[in-house]
């Protein structure tokens, strides 16, 4: 449910989405909430039931971060939306849940009467955590989703795709992020309308590549080449490192508690315990990045140019040209997670129209995958290499493959499995 008095147009001169009601209700409602618990605080004070002197600049300052947050969904933040729409279900919900099982686990010491005691504040409060409760169910609408995410574009490729997997169109392209009109346009009105002629949806992804593939013109000379295990390392060294220092805090405790125990005779089960699990957490380590580092290798360069596709890793040099490729495209796999949907990496697959045969490059043979391709006319068979979490390089490689062969880009799909080492997820 939206309103349409919201609507109006941005410095831009676009025209802004409807905002809807439970944006327009929620904020102010949300914004007297808060201003009616610090009203309730400094009354308390009065009383003598809480000291406002030392409370005061804790209530500033949560104040300004509320409002701040608040303006941030007012603006349709999809970040801020979902910190609100969290805090306004968990907190008010457990309130109610709480208050609920206090009423039937005492109502036979109190003879039945603890609603009829408790003061009228009580009941208030209930109610307007109960509006804020129904508030966030509401922010939680696939509406609310829509409207932030036509405000606010995607910045990345890897965002947009994130995006058009949910079911919510893009938006306008963001200018620090061009797209394809493959990848960058919200194309599920015409393949409803391609369904509703009876044409297959592989119909429709031929005419997009054909479309762009007409209005590229001539190829231009455009070459890309990244050295991908020089990228994907640096990457791995800041998660590891993150990892390292978890394992040193537990490794730290270990020690104390086995001086302690040294000194003091104390039991041995509480330091043997920390030094187990700080052995097992440096074991799986150890054991990532071993088969973190045969699966990159010695090097892994990519190189796209006006002769096709080239690889290098290690002794493997694998070219591919245009005429032998039937398509190449990013995949990314969609994981659930109790905070929602969230993208492994993306990763670049390279479609043969006839598959080489297994031995011809040893180190690429470890990247060859078997599963279903994304439209029915590519073969089951693709090769599949680690791509660094940049969106330059994202883009570097659709326009380098769009600039020679556009019919050939894939644009972004989802892939069966993970197939993600879990430090770089």
């Amino acid at each position: 449910m939206t309103t349409e008095s919201s609507s109006g147009t941005d410095g831009r001169g676009v025209q802004e989405p409807a905002r809807p009601t439970v944006i327009t209700v929620g904020v102010p409602y949300l914004a007297l909430l808060w201003c009616a618990l610090l009203a309730c605080l400094i009354g308390f004070s009065f009383t003598g039931s809480t000291d406002l002197a030392s409370n005061i600049w804790p209530m500033a300052l949560w104040t300004v971060i509320w409002n701040t947050v608040l303006y941030r969904v007012w603006r349709g933040g999809p970040m801020a939306i979902r910190a609100v729409a969290l805090l306004t279900t968990v907190i008010p919900g457990m309130t109610m849940v709480v208050v609920v099982a206090m009423a039937i686990l005492t109502r036979n010491s109190l003879g039945g009467q603890l609603f009829d005691d408790m003061p009228t504040w009580w009941w208030l409060l209930l109610a307007a955590y109960a509006g804020a409760f129904v508030i966030g169910i509401g922010l939680r609408r696939a509406d609310v989703r829509e409207w932030s995410a036509a405000l606010h574009p995607p910045r990345t490729r890897a965002e947009a795709a994130l995006r058009r997997s949910g079911g919510l169109r893009i938006g306008p392209p963001s200018p620090t992020a061009p797209f394809t009109p493959a990848s960058g346009t919200d194309d599920a009105n015409d393949r409803a309308a391609d369904e509703a002629d009876g044409r297959p949806a592989a119909a429709h992804h031929a005419d997009a590549r054909t479309s762009v593939a007409d209005s590229a013109g001539p190829p231009r000379e455009a070459s890309f080449s990244v050295d991908l295990g020089e990228k994907l390392r640096g990457q791995a060294k800041f998660r590891i490192g993150c990892f390292g220092v978890f394992i040193a805090f537990f490794g730290i405790i270990a020690v104390v508690i086995g001086v302690e125990t040294l000194r003091g005779d104390e039991d041995w089960v509480p330091a043997a315990s920390f030094a187990a699990l700080v052995l097992l957490l440096v074991a799986a380590l150890v054991i990532s990045v071993r088969r973190f580092g045969g699966r990159l290798g010695a090097r892994s360069t990519l190189t796209i140019d006006r002769t096709g596709v080239t690889w290098q890793g290690g002794q493997d040099l694998a070219s591919f040209s245009w005429n032998g490729l039937a398509g190449v495209g990013i995949s990314y796999y969609m994981a659930t997670t109790k905070n929602g949907k969230k993208m492994h990496m993306p990763q670049l697959d390279i479609y043969e129209q006839v598959s080489s045969p297994a031995g011809r490059w040893p180190e690429l043979d470890r990247r060859r995958r078997q599963e279903r391709p994304p439209e029915p006319q590519l073969p089951g068979e693709l090769y599949r290499l680690m791509l660094p979490v940049d969106d330059q390089i994202h883009r570097m490689i659709e326009e380098t493959v769009c600039a020679h062969r556009p019919a050939l880009w894939l644009g972004w799909y989802e892939r069966p499995r993970s197939d993600t080492p879990w430090f770089l997820r």
